[in-house]
């Protein structure tokens, strides 16, 4: 048996003698395995060599080291074995890597099996990898959305740009990019979500992207209840006196800052009954309330189905020459249970009087 320096080196012997008086079996005690040293010599007879043969190797210590081996038999003119030479790579430190990136790559997928969010990777906004949360969120398979452009979960060309630019510069800025956005099913359907995302690589976004995706919808319509509930009466829809106060305040701050005043016109409707015209709350930004569930559903539901906004008396707004429509009811529409409420209704306009605030107060 002959070995070079690197040999000795890499099993901690200093010498020739000193190993061979160390390893007088190599099979049952240089082998972690013995098993392997068998595999090492079939594998040779059989082939007549064997390569990148990985085994575990014990050294002075009783340490075992990985190595890859790469051998030949040498026989005489008969065909007798006379010895096996080659060489061997100490490939620890590679073993050991490759064992931490399988622990890391187990643990990974442990956390995208069991995160309550949705979680995936995407290269140049396409989709690499996805977790069952993901699946579950949108209705499509792994298979169906792996290699497929983000785009095809957001509901148009216009939404996926948007949270592509926002999140991109909030990643140059902050290295991590968050954005509510809208998603579309595979059903059809449209469901709120709350998208983070944060680059593997933050000098090289072409590396990739990870992302979490959590759907919010629930929380949003949530959100929606309570505006409603803050700013509108619970029986009837109609806005209250909180968002008078808010839009009136809003309304206030942008006279002020385009040096214009404001005139608030109050009508206290005591007797519904003895008037024919429901009137419609609205703001200056000529954005019209909806009157969702409302309690008067015979005297609201006629306003809604019977007049046309065409055909609606107006109202004009001289600074901006916009007109405001009011929802005509009859008087037989309007029920008993309707004729009993106290109905205070605000409308605000802006630049509608030049004098001050107080000007054009009606009662």
């Amino acid at each position: 048996l002959s070995v070079n320096p690197s040999f000795l080196r890499i099993f901690g012997f200093s010498s020739q003698e000193e190993l061979f008086l160390h390893f007088t079996d190599i099979g049952k005690q240089q082998y972690l395995i013995p098993e392997d040293r068998e595999k090492f010599k079939k594998t040779i007879d059989a082939k007549g060599e064997i390569t990148a043969f990985e085994t575990q190797l014990l050294n002075k210590a009783g340490s075992p080291i990985w190595a890859s081996m790469n051998a030949r038999a040498v026989r005489d003119e008969t065909g007798v074995l006379l010895f096996y030479e080659g060489f061997l790579q100490d490939i620890t430190e590679r073993k050991q890597t490759e064992v931490s990136l399988r622990e890391s790559e187990n643990q990974i997928s442990s956390i995208l099996r069991s995160a309550p969010v949705g979680i995936g990777s995407v290269v140049n906004r396409v989709l690499i990898k996805v977790n069952k949360h993901i699946c579950e969120m949108t209705g499509y398979d792994e298979a169906e959305l792996i290699g497929q452009s983000f785009r095809m979960l957001h509901r148009s060309d216009e939404d996926f740009e948007f949270v592509g630019h926002k999140k991109y510069a909030q990643i140059a800025d902050h290295g991590t990019g968050t954005v509510e956005t809208r998603w579309q099913k595979k059903d059809g359907t449209i469901i709120d979500v709350f998208l983070s995302s944060t680059p593997v690589d933050l000098k090289d976004h072409s590396k990739g992207v990870t992302f979490t995706a959590l759907d919010i919808t629930e929380r949003k319509q949530t959100e929606k209840t309570i505006r409603q509930l803050a700013y509108h009466d619970s029986l009837t829809g109609l806005p209250n006196r909180r968002l008078f106060s808010d839009r009136l305040g809003n309304s206030l701050a942008q006279a002020g800052r385009s040096q214009n005043n404001v005139a608030v016109i109050m009508l206290d409707l005591t007797h519904l009954l003895n008037l024919t015209v429901d009137l419609v709350f609205f703001d200056t930004t000529n954005t019209y309330f909806e009157m969702e569930d409302p309690g008067d559903s015979d005297l609201l539901a006629y306003g809604k189905s019977k007049h046309k906004r065409d055909d609606l008396p107006q109202i004009t707004n001289t600074r901006s020459d916009r007109s405001f429509p009011l929802t005509l009811c009859p008087p037989e529409k309007v029920t008993q249970q309707s004729s009993a409420k106290y109905c205070t209704m605000a409308c605000v306009f802006v630049g509608f009087y030049k004098q001050g605030f107080m000007e054009g107060f009606c009662s």
